[in-house]
């Protein structure tokens, strides 16, 4: 993780919506991006607007 920090990188997020195995070979889909939704590196830097 300080790595990750010190490059300014955050480094992969991802939500498992059901419980199960994971292989090599799943596929990754995303499901819904609000418009509106900060990036993940602008919650991580401090700069995101966060509204709920």
């Amino acid at each position: 993780m300080k790595r990750f920090a010190a490059a300014r990188r955050t480094g992969p997020h991802l939500r498992a919506v059901k419980a199960g195995e994971i292989v090599v070979g799943n596929t990754i889909e995303v499901i819904e991006v609000p418009a509106d939704a900060p990036t993940i590196t602008e919650v991580f830097a401090g700069t995101a607007s966060l509204t709920a």
